[in-house]
């Protein structure tokens, strides 16, 4: 019984912890949209990166940066961080980009 709900926690902390980072107000998990390009933004005297996520929506600075569940811009330790964070959200990578600092994404096929 302990592991069941040891089970049962864990899945609901995996779950939920896409749905508390957003774009635009928008749930990462819900993004409506098959792609979405994805750039890093350095963070000023750090090594640590922000990222800015465009999936067609009107282009302004706080409408593209990504929020944590405290209203923060998420930070990253590297663009491979990025691509495994998106990948456990439901996107794949698509295409480097012209540079390393940019990278355009698909959602996941769902396997029938």
């Amino acid at each position: 019984m302990r592991k069941f709900i040891l089970f049962v926690c864990l899945s609901f902390f995996v779950a939920s912890s896409g749905i508390s980072q957003t774009v635009n107000g928008i749930p990462l998990n819900e993004l409506n949209t098959e792609y979405i390009r994805v750039s890093a933004r350095e963070i000023t005297l750090s090594r640590k990166i922000n990222i800015d996520l465009d999936y067609g929506q009107p282009y302004r600075i706080k409408n593209t940066r990504v929020i944590d569940k405290n209203g923060k811009d998420m930070e990253f330790n590297s663009m491979i961080q990025v691509l495994n964070f998106m990948n456990d959200i439901g996107y794949e990578l698509v295409n480097g980009g012209d540079n390393v600092s940019s990278f355009l994404l698909r959602k996941k096929k769902v396997q029938r």
